[in-house]
């Protein structure tokens, strides 16, 4: 009887084994979830010193975070301020990172240590922003701020990463001389703060520095100041600037650059006229050059063997300069995504499928590199409305008279609201590196007067102590500008692209019918821009009136 419960006992767990192995053979091996995304960021979690301390001793600072991190850009998003003779040292062990303070350091001061964006975690890169680190040599916080935003002058954009100093000098010429006694850096909407401040006068003085040294002292640097020394006295203060390229008498060279080593810019402070270059090296050859449309920058294209620096001879307005170009590292991927072919794009209006030629233009072709030549024995074709109806015709050259940049326009004349299709062949166009283009078709329909808008302009001038100037702005690009008179003055504008337009006005304090930069060394600031606070929005067949009034704009009246 024994025996045969030990046997059953047997046979029992031989079966409940067997079920568990087959449970387990049909399940689904599934990989455990990741949970939801890491969204934020490093956390800290303790600084030795503590945060605050006065009578600093210190020779470094132990910041503890929350997880593992990595510091992105330290030489520009960590600083101190006041600034310090020597610089600051930095490395990370595990998830601490430890400051080294320079022996430099001022008695009865307060610093900060400000660490930007730099702090990052690891995994997704989520960044620690605006963290900084207060400290006093003395026996006090000083405790007071000063904040504000920064603009450019002329386009009223935020300016980032500026430094916004301030120095107890009453010196003008300190900027030029020493670094400041407080700095801090303009954030991306252009606003700026300076915190733990002590309590006296200052000059505020704002600069891109270029040369990354702190001090004014390149002609390609922007700047802004306040005309008079400023108190600070309590956290409430908020200033307003503007910032500018200085003006000076001399025609200098701001900068050369490239992208992709065929085209280069030149680009000047000034209007250049009377110029001319030449290359160092017989393996550098100067293809075409032209300029923007303000004539302050020179683009030219050349063709060089030149795997080092290539320098250029520059002769322009009674001035000579020398310039190095390095040419720019581009990896053999990159290069096998380069396309030799130049492309092409045309003036028509409106998105595919429904482009249209509008009245009063020609069709007209310009190149993503200079045009060399156009077939003589290549004609394209025009198709009218149906293939039944085609002609050949001639595309000609034309050289901007102002730019000198080369563009093609087709001699036909295109009648209104009739559908048209434009055959171009392969190797019509060759560009100055004798790439030739591959055969295009466009199709379009020329458009009647209904396809553009009318704007009725009205401009009330009041102040006639001031001369005025205002522009009227497509995009980027200047369409129209008016020396104002006082009293009233109306423009009719007829045969618009549509489009979203811009109105400003200049006020013009020397009379000289442009907009005039500042100087710092004469206490001159750049003249003021007054933008019109709506986007002017022109429609097809649609008359828009406007009313404004420098100073006091009103809204845009419409009528159909």
């Amino acid at each position: 009887m024994k025996h045969s419960k030990i046997v059953l006992l047997i046979f029992y767990r031989t079966i409940f084994i067997s079920l568990v192995i087959s449970v387990c053979g049909c399940a689904n091996v599934v990989a455990p979830t990741g949970g939801d995304r890491d969204i934020l960021p490093p956390k800290i979690i303790s600084t030795f010193p503590p945060n605050l301390t006065t009578k600093f001793k210190s020779k470094e600072i132990r910041i503890s975070l929350s997880e593992f991190f990595i510091l992105n850009n330290p030489s520009e998003e960590i600083y101190l301020s006041p600034v310090s003779i020597l610089p600051l040292k930095w490395k990370t062990r595990k998830k601490n990172l430890i400051i080294s303070l320079p022996d430099s350091l001022n008695e009865n001061t307060t610093y900060t240590l400000q660490f930007g964006n730099s702090i990052a975690d690891i995994t997704e890169g989520n960044k620690l922003e605006g963290y900084s680190y207060v400290f006093s040599t003395g026996d006090v916080i000083d405790s007071l701020r000063i904040q504000g935003v920064l603009s450019d002058a002329k386009t009223q954009k935020p300016q980032k990463g500026f430094l916004v100093m301030l120095y107890s000098s009453t010196d003008d010429s300190v900027v030029a001389k020493r670094k400041p006694d407080y700095f801090a850096r303009t954030d991306e909407s252009g606003q700026f703060v300076l915190d733990y401040l002590h309590e006296g006068i200052y000059r505020l003085f704002c600069l891109s520095d270029k040369n990354l040294n702190y001090l004014y002292d390149q002609p390609n640097e922007e700047i802004a100041f306040v005309d008079t020394m400023i108190s600070v006295h309590d956290t409430t203060a908020f200033y307003s600037l503007n910032s500018f390229l200085p003006t000076t008498d001399k025609t200098v060279l701001l900068s050369a650059s490239t992208s992709d080593n065929k085209k280069i810019s030149f680009a000047f402070n000034h209007e250049v006229k009377d110029f001319s270059i030449k290359t160092t090296s017989d393996s550098t050859q100067i293809l075409y050059q032209s300029n923007n449309s303000l004539g302050d920058t020179v683009n030219v294209w050349i063709e060089s063997h030149v795997t080092d620096s290539i320098f250029f001879q520059l002769y322009f307005n009674n001035e000579t300069d020398t310039v190095g170009i390095k040419p720019k590292y581009i990896s053999a991927s990159q290069q096998k995504g380069m396309s030799n072919k130049f492309t092409v794009r045309t003036n028509l209006y409106g998105s595919k499928n429904n482009y249209g030629l509008f009245p009063g233009q020609k069709f007209e072709l310009a190149f993503s590199s200079p045009l060399k030549s156009i077939s003589k024995e290549i004609l394209a074709t025009v198709v009218v409305d149906s293939a039944s109806d085609f002609k050949k015709v001639l595309f000609l050259k034309r050289i901007d008279t102002i730019s000198h940049q080369s563009f093609s326009f087709c001699n036909y004349d295109f009648q209104s609201s009739v559908n048209y299709k434009i055959l171009i062949p392969a190797g019509l166009f060759e560009d100055v590196y004798g790439n030739k283009n591959d055969s295009m078709s466009f199709q379009f329909r020329k458009l009647d007067e209904t396809a553009a808008g009318n704007l009725a302009l009205t401009i009330n001038c009041k102040d006639s102590m001031i001369h005025y100037v205002a522009q009227f702005y497509f995009g980027n690009s200047l369409s129209k500008e008016w020396e104002l008179q006082n009293g009233e003055n109306v423009f009719n504008l007829k045969s618009l692209l549509p489009g979203v337009y811009k109105l400003q006005f200049i006020r013009d304090e020397n009379k000289n019918g442009k907009w005039d930069s500042g100087n710092y060394w004469k206490k001159k600031q750049p003249e003021k821009i007054i933008l019109y606070n709506k986007e002017i929005t022109v429609r097809p067949n649609w008359d828009l009136e406007i009313e404004a009034e420098v100073g006091s704009l009103t809204s845009p009246k419409k009528k159909k």
